[in-house]
């Protein structure tokens, strides 16, 4: 048992009277997260297979980074022969946009074990690369379309980007924000992002849409999950002449869609959950209305990519009700789904789909303000809040599990199956220029 693990033992606080504390162990801390250019909630930043632990975030390294930007850097580790928890480090980028919502990078393991990572974009050409080896970040192999020191110069201190081009990268699609990784339980990745349909056409007429793609493993491609639309001329420039065409996820010409999470249920079938900006209403895309759910089946293609439609909207609070972008998502193996929804100025709350009826119910009132949720393959529900807490539901009431006390913030989970075990990255507080990774054991 290694000091860091009983340290981190000693000091974790269970309510409830558990029969056992759970193992509560800090694999790691660094000291030099930029606290204004790693905020964004949309990012996945942590991810866990086959024991080994891989972190990627944006941070401030000036004896390094090019003047004026920030350091994207990705980290691995796995528990060594004497117990010890073992890190390497490389760094992606030394010209990360300093942009506290936008930039932050995404990682995940494929189902082989290779490290895939999008980093460095708000509106821009696919940045993206994929570790060389399985479980090893000695190499990557770029798979995005370069972008100049100029062209980045530009974005930072014009805010304007001049990428006309559909996009030839890995991933389909260009002018990318948001970058999210999901994996399936089978061990499919995925990947969601919002894009522009047209970006060769002015900033109010490029009609960004939703993306969702999903890893061929044995092919190493990715393939777009939506409906084939044809691009007119002059919504893209295309150099080698072909006839263009894109799959959006979801899109019309009216609504923007914020932030799609996605989960999957038993049967494999595919829900989303996303809000929505008015790109008429006059407000800036914080200003969010319209929590809507889709549900696909495995494999399908929506006939429905409306972003706006009353069908699918979580219709639990009164129209005009503004949201914050952040949300979350899980679905449980019969189909349940859980969706944590901010309302601007309001409690964070939790939204329930009841698979029988078709019916949203709530919404509730999360405790301690939680702002992820998890449910392991037993079916349990887990809530994680700052502090760090970690509440379990238990015969229809949210218990606390684990707390781990220290200022810790912002906690981003996943859970390690083989393990039984969740990984936690979370910041340290309120200054934010520290992040810390623990593993919380259920063994």
């Amino acid at each position: 048992m290694t000091r860091a693990f009983v340290l981190a033992l000693l000091l974790c606080v269970t309510e409830g009277g558990e029969a056992s504390p759970p193992e509560v162990e800090r694999l790691l801390e660094v000291a030099n997260v930029s606290p204004t250019g790693d905020v964004s909630a949309a990012a996945t930043p942590l991810a866990v297979r086959n024991g080994y632990v891989v972190l990627a975030q944006v941070e401030d390294d000036p004896a390094r980074q090019a003047i004026g930007f920030l350091t994207t850097r990705v980290r691995l580790g796995k528990r060594g022969p004497t117990g010890v928890w073992e890190w390497s480090e490389r760094t992606l980028e030394t010209r990360t946009l300093h942009d506290a919502y936008h930039t932050q990078p995404s990682v995940a393991f494929d189902r082989h074990g290779h490290i895939h990572v999008a980093y460095n974009m708000h509106h821009m050409p696919w940045q993206y690369v994929v570790s060389a080896s399985a479980y090893s970040i000695d190499a990557f192999e770029f798979r995005g379309e370069n972008v100049s020191v100029q062209e980045l110069e530009t974005i930072r201190d014009r805010n304007k980007t001049n990428f006309p081009g559909p996009g030839r990268a890995a991933v389909p699609g260009n002018q990318i924000t948001y970058p999210a990784f999901f994996t399936a339980p089978r061990g499919d990745l995925y990947l969601t992002y919002r894009y522009a349909l047209k970006p060769a056409r002015p900033w109010g007429r490029r009609s960004f849409a939703a993306g969702i793609a999903r890893y061929d493993s044995e092919r190493r491609v990715w393939n777009s999950i939506g409906k084939e639309m044809r691009l007119d001329h002059g919504d893209a420039v295309d150099e080698i002449g072909e006839s263009l065409h894109s799959r959006p996820f979801l899109f019309d010409q009216r609504h923007v869609p914020y932030n799609v999470r996605i989960g999957f249920d038993g049967a494999g079938s595919l829900h989303a959950i996303w809000t929505t900006w008015d790109s008429r209403s006059g407000l800036d895309g914080s200003y969010t209305i319209a929590p809507s759910h889709s549900k696909l089946i495995e494999s399908g293609y929506p006939s429905d990519i409306s972003v706006r439609s009353a069908e699918r909207e979580i219709g639990l609070w009164p129209q005009g009700t503004y949201f914050n972008t952040a949300k979350d998502l899980a679905v449980k193996s019969n189909g349940e789904v859980l969706a944590i929804l901010e309302p601007r100025g309001a409690e964070r709350m939790l939204a329930r789909l009841d698979p029988t009826t078709g019916r949203w119910q709530g919404p509730e009132a999360l405790p301690f303000g939680a702002s992820k949720v998890l449910i392991t393959p037993d079916g349990t529900e887990w809530l994680f809040a700052s502090g760090i807490r970690v509440l379990r539901r238990e015969a229809g009431s949210w218990r606390t599990f684990v707390r781990i006390p220290g200022n810790l913030c912002d906690p981003f989970p996943v859970y390690d199956e083989k393990e039984n075990a969740f990984v936690v990255r979370a910041r340290v507080c309120p200054e934010r220029r520290a992040s810390v990774i623990y593993r919380i054991g259920m063994n």
